[in-house]
């Protein structure tokens, strides 16, 4: 076998590696891209539901006032209501659950967690 030989046969060789290595490639880019899409349409469903959660639970200027209105309902000439856990109230066509409420008499603190709540999701919470 002279030089000549030998060249042929690592080129014979050198091709079917690449080969191999092509094959290889369009089957990882395959899976790559249905991986991609599979993520791209899992990404639009949550933003779908981040939209449709956003829309139908928007806090306005006027909800928050409202739960401030309760959450400050102690102080001098306004209504006297004790507001404790998981009761639950309305304000601007949205229901909102208390999750948690503090009225500390010895620092003055009042605070109320509050969150927006569907009737589907309320057995939830």
């Amino acid at each position: 076998m002279d030089a000549w030989d030998v060249a042929q046969a690592k080129v014979q060789e050198y091709e079917l590696e690449i080969e191999i290595l092509d094959e290889d490639y369009r089957r990882i880019k395959n899976q790559l891209e249905e991986e991609r899409m599979s993520y791209e349409e899992m990404l639009q469903s949550v933003m779908l539901i981040s939209l449709t959660w956003r829309n139908e639970m928007a806090v306005t200027e006027q909800n928050y006032r409202d739960i401030a209105d309760r959450v400050y309902a102690i102080e001098d000439g306004k209504e006297a209501h004790t507001i404790i856990k998981n009761d639950t109230f309305k304000s601007g066509g949205n229901q909102y659950k208390v999750l948690a409420a503090e009225d500390n008499t010895s620092n003055g603190m009042q605070a109320m967690a509050v969150a927006p709540v569907k009737e589907s999701l309320l057995s939830a919470l």
